[in-house]
């Protein structure tokens, strides 16, 4: 038997007033896994250290250690965008 659930009442994602496309495509593709503001839930922390846009946008790419690929998923630009955004994460303040 199989069951199917409704998704009438869940919300769709929403961006957020005044996102940059970058902090947009973080919450719609990457919160669950690394939290609101980097800190990890299911995924690692990205503010542990600090990461290049360079290094984001090659694990966002190829994915790896539990990671699932979003090439072919997010577009160069888009790839470009979250990774500058997941990596301003863990730089601080200024």
């Amino acid at each position: 038997m199989v069951g199917v659930v409704g998704l009438g009442g869940c919300r769709q994602w929403q961006p957020a007033p005044g996102a940059s496309p970058g902090e947009d495509l973080y919450r719609k593709n990457c919160v669950t896994c690394h939290g609101v503001n980097g800190g990890g839930a299911d995924g690692p922390s990205l503010i542990a250290r600090e990461h290049s846009p360079d290094e984001v946008a090659a694990k966002v790419k190829s994915g790896g250690s539990g990671m699932r690929s979003f090439d072919g998923e997010l577009s160069a630009e888009e790839i470009r965008q979250v990774s500058e955004y997941a990596a301003s994460l863990s730089r601080p303040p200024k």
